[in-house]
């Protein structure tokens, strides 16, 4: 059961969370206001559902790449359901890997839930791994890319749980 104090810190983060994933993604072709904050509520809730996945700590790497297929598939359900169209009509799997990381980051920063098993990738850690051929990840958009640099930051963190590496590695523009 979430206490207030939780609700309102995960109300914040969620906050936090889409204005990181969504500020330079360009996610919707049109869209009213009223539209997108029905899109953000319902995805809020689905987030939360998803997150108490991540309570005990048994969530493996393998069902956490799922999970941002199934936040990306919720998404665009979403936007068809409430008539929102979506840029190339698709939510892209870069934003869904943003928005849940980012989110889980701060949840488990928090200590709401255990340490998830990734980190949000976006242009700080991309170049920092001076991954090649250099992929924006509002851009990302398949498994295989986004494998590939979880892969290289496996690779650099040598051992380190990759969330608690990436918060001892990034640094603030």
């Amino acid at each position: 059961m979430i206490d207030e104090k939780e609700q309102y810190l995960r109300t914040e983060f969620w906050i936090l969370s889409v204005g990181a994933a969504f500020q330079r993604a360009n996610v919707y072709q049109h869209a009213t206001d009223r539209q997108k904050s029905q899109f953000r509520k319902e995805l809020f809730e689905y987030l939360n559902e998803l997150s108490d996945q991540y309570r005990n700590g048994s969530i493996i790497e393998d069902d956490h790449i799922d999970y941002i297929d199934k936040v990306r598939n919720k998404a665009k359900s979403i936007a068809d359901q409430h008539g929102i169209e979506l840029t190339d009509n698709k939510f892209r799997f870069g934003i869904a890997q943003k928005l849940l990381n980012l989110y889980l980051k701060y949840l488990w920063c928090a200590g709401f839930i255990q340490e998830p098993p990734h980190f949000p990738v976006d242009r700080i850690i991309i170049q920092s791994l001076k991954i090649v051929p250099f992929t924006n990840w509002t851009e990302l958009d398949s498994k295989k890319e986004y494998l590939h640099i979880i892969s290289a930051a496996k690779q650099e963190a040598n051992g380190q749980n990759l969330a608690q590496w990436e918060l001892e590695t990034y640094k603030r523009r």
